[in-house]
């Protein structure tokens, strides 16, 4: 079903579940989409064994019929609360009979983005094996929003974007993503590059090397804004900061004051960071604002 509207570029995908968290990621999508002059696909996956949990609990008939009709219905209640625009975004509804993760992927693989909750709020149900956020930021292959909070990315929002570089090649992307969204939104871009120094019995050597280091990483951040920023607004207010502590750390309290934080789908760490969780894992799992987690090319 598609509700009518003058945009008709490619849609972003939000995935809906019912919950209240599903809503804010759907609100999230919807505001997106209206700076951007994009539609809405908003999907409702639903599988025989009780998931969407909310879909479940609302059907009166437990067959496949009843279970899509109660999908379908979850999915219009959501769709209408969201708020008013002029003009409104046009919004796609689709309720597929399979698991979320292959739903949402299969819907997004043009789209110019895909957005998720958390299992902080709820929303797209978490399993033993992780959540659906999660899962999607791993095997998707467009920008990936978790949505994290509440009251994120509405009109009016003056908090800025912030963006982890450290000058991989997914870390530039990110930067170039980040400052398309900051610029959209009309509001400043923080840019930062984490400088962790590791601790050592010898204070003297990270004396001696501690000079070293901050350059190099001045240095490294200074490479990625070139690179990163070439095609940017002449209106878009960046700011650049080194920071001394570890990259997760870092974006997590950048989380904080920001209104979106945006990371590479894969950094440096290279097999090491497979090992201890990536920084997008960590962001995603526990930053305090929506999270974009972006692979090169990016849409």
């Amino acid at each position: 079903m598609t509700d009518g509207s003058i945009f008709v570029r490619p849609g972003i995908v939000a995935g809906v579940d019912g919950s209240p968290g599903s809503v804010e990621a759907l609100r999230w999508a919807w505001h997106t989409a209206a700076m951007h002059r994009r539609s809405v696909t908003a999907v409702l996956a639903w599988t025989a064994d009780g998931q969407p949990r909310t879909v479940h609990r609302q059907a009166y008939v437990t067959d496949r019929d009843g279970l899509t009709a109660t999908a379908a219905a979850v999915l219009d209640s959501a769709v209408a609360r969201l708020p008013a625009c002029q003009p409104p975004p046009a919004v796609v509804r689709r309720v597929v009979h399979e698991p979320a993760v292959i739903a949402l992927l299969a819907a997004s693989k043009h789209a110019p983005m895909l957005v998720v909750g958390s299992c902080d709020h709820g929303l797209l149900h978490c399993s033993p094996r992780g959540s659906v956020g999660q899962a999607v930021v791993q095997h998707g292959a467009v920008p990936a929003v978790v949505v994290r909070g509440r009251g994120f990315g509405v009109p009016g929002d003056r908090r800025p974007v912030a963006v982890g570089v450290d000058g991989s090649p997914s870390s530039l992307a990110a930067l170039a993503w980040a400052a398309r969204a900051a610029t959209y939104r009309d509001v400043p871009l923080r840019v930062i590059h984490a400088l962790e120094v590791a601790s050592t019995p010898y204070p003297e050597f990270l004396a001696s090397s501690g000079r070293a280091l901050v350059d190099q990483a001045n240095d490294v951040l200074d490479d990625a804004l070139a690179k990163g920023l070439r095609d940017v607004s002449p209106r878009l207010c960046v700011s650049s900061e080194v920071v001394v502590d570890s990259a997760a750390r870092a974006l997590l309290l950048e989380s904080t004051t920001s209104q979106l934080l945006v990371t590479g789908a894969r950094g440096h760490g290279g097999f090491a960071e497979l090992l201890l969780g990536s920084v997008s894992d960590q962001c995603v799992r526990y930053a305090l604002c929506p999270v974009a987690v972006i692979r090169p090319p990016y849409s």
